[in-house]
């Protein structure tokens, strides 16, 4: 059987998505490369990498969140006006 499911998400949201998965695996790659081969200073720079791996995928989802509401403004109106006709 055929799936017959619609995407739902665009193709931006598709590649933001994808950046922001690439960009996770980039950061907890770096922390763990700067916590085990990192200088005297490491300490510091693996608390920040950690925190840019919390705020970026939030950043990111918002981004995401804004471009779908953008996108579709027009829907939800359309969605009101058929049902103000109905009654």
């Amino acid at each position: 059987m055929k799936n017959d499911r619609k995407h739902t998400y665009s193709p931006v949201q598709r590649v933001l998505a994808l950046i922001g998965v690439i960009g996770l695996f980039g950061l907890a790659a770096s922390a763990l490369f700067v916590a085990l081969f990192g200088g005297p200073d490491r300490t510091g720079l693996v608390f920040r990498l950690l925190a840019a791996a919390v705020f970026l995928p939030i950043l990111l989802w918002l981004l995401i969140w804004a471009l779908g509401k953008a996108k579709t403004p027009g829907a939800a109106e359309g969605k009101e006006e058929e049902e103000d006709g109905k009654d």
